[in-house]
């Protein structure tokens, strides 16, 4: 066992690493209070997040620095309890609090440390991007519908400057959503997928208040409804999390985030 410390406005914190056994609290208790000692903390912060092991020897490291805090009408605080020094800790009757370490992210790849609570903010919304675990389902979804359809020609150019040069004959729908309404132009780049009709259609351009999209060879129609990401009236779904990683997004929620307000909210149960 060995420990580190650091102090900062009469706050010390020290770092417990190793094992607390019979054989090292002793030992630490001694260090401890040498640091207390020198330094006459207002708080003494104990920071178990690199102990491997602890029996009960260590409730008597914790009772005692409690005492040297006390006679010092000082505060004593544990953080980063592991799990088995946080049973051992409980058995005695020490309560160290509520323990909340975990985001979304950390809740599915290390369950362990889900502990007392989450911080659950994109599980709220969406499954995880690279892993899905396929325990929860897509939220927000955002629709729009088609405004008018066009039949253009190979070696036409659409979009703002005629960013895009058609490679081939396409039927091109006009939709009412551009940038303006949070709409990412880098979407267009990346030929990010949009649900037409139950099939999966092509993003060609971005405007501040509409975008073109490839579909050729649907019976696409005004009024026809779209969807960039969440499910189409058929249960179709396109998650907003695969739409993200398309533009390196690490999450979808980034692209929930930048709907603007004129995007209408409609929430149903």
């Amino acid at each position: 066992m060995n420990l580190t410390s650091y102090v900062q406005d009469r706050q010390l914190t020290i770092a417990l690493r190793g094992e607390i056994d019979h054989h090292a609290a002793r030992e630490i208790m001694q260090a401890l209070s040498a640091k207390i000692d020198l330094y006459l903390p207002l708080r003494c912060i104990l920071d178990f997040r690199d102990v491997t092991f602890m029996d009960s020897s260590g409730i008597a490291v914790v009772i005692h620095t409690l005492r040297r805090m006390n006679t010092l009408q000082g505060r004593l605080l544990l953080q980063n309890i592991p799990p088995q020094p946080y049973k051992v800790l409980r058995a005695a009757g020490i309560e160290p609090g509520l323990r909340h370490v975990a985001c979304s992210a950390a809740s599915e790849q290390y369950p362990e440390y889900c502990l007392d609570a989450v911080r659950v903010g994109r599980r709220l919304f969406m499954d995880a991007p690279t892993a899905p675990r396929g325990d929860i389902l897509e939220v927000s979804t955002w629709r729009s519908f088609v405004t008018m359809v066009h039949a253009r020609s190979a070696g036409e150019q659409i979009g703002y400057g005629g960013a895009v040069t058609l490679a081939h004959d396409a039927l091109i729908a006009t939709v009412g959503v551009g940038y303006g309404d949070g709409l990412n132009p880098a979407l267009a780049s990346a030929k990010a997928p949009v649900l037409i009709g139950r099939k999966r259609c092509t993003l060609l351009a971005c405007c501040m208040d509409q975008c073109l999209i490839d579909v050729t060879g649907t019976d696409c129609r005004p009024g026809d409804e779209v969807v960039f990401f969440g499910y189409d009236r058929f249960g179709n779904c396109l998650p907003s999390q695969e739409v993200a990683l398309l533009i390196g997004g690490d999450e979808g929620c980034g692209l929930t985030a930048a709907l603007s307000p004129r995007v209408v909210r409609a929430y149903s149960s």
